[in-house]
């Protein structure tokens, strides 16, 4: 499945509850050259009711100067959290 599917298929918003367009999504904005190492939180409503929440970086892929596509990690952001209460 690809982002844009998961996005398609499934609620996706900013974590403030605004709404993430498909064309502000990192991917998006790297496929247009921008790097996105900040992170963007993103939170994804699944069919059960459950939020899954992931910050999200991205950066394009240049070939020879052209933009060929964009690599997007999604870090698992409530992993991440229990990672830290559990090692406190």
């Amino acid at each position: 499945m690809t982002i844009g599917d998961l996005i398609g298929r499934f609620r996706t918003q900013r974590a403030d509850g605004s709404p993430l367009l498909p064309g502000d999504l990192p991917w998006a904005r790297a496929i247009r050259g921008e790097v996105v190492d900040q992170g963007e939180r993103v939170d994804m409503t699944l069919p059960d009711g459950s939020i899954y929440r992931a910050l999200v970086t991205s950066t394009p892929v240049i070939v020879e100067g052209k933009v060929m596509g964009a690599l997007s990690v999604w870090h698992d952001f409530d992993a991440y959290v229990r990672n830290l209460i559990s090692s406190s």
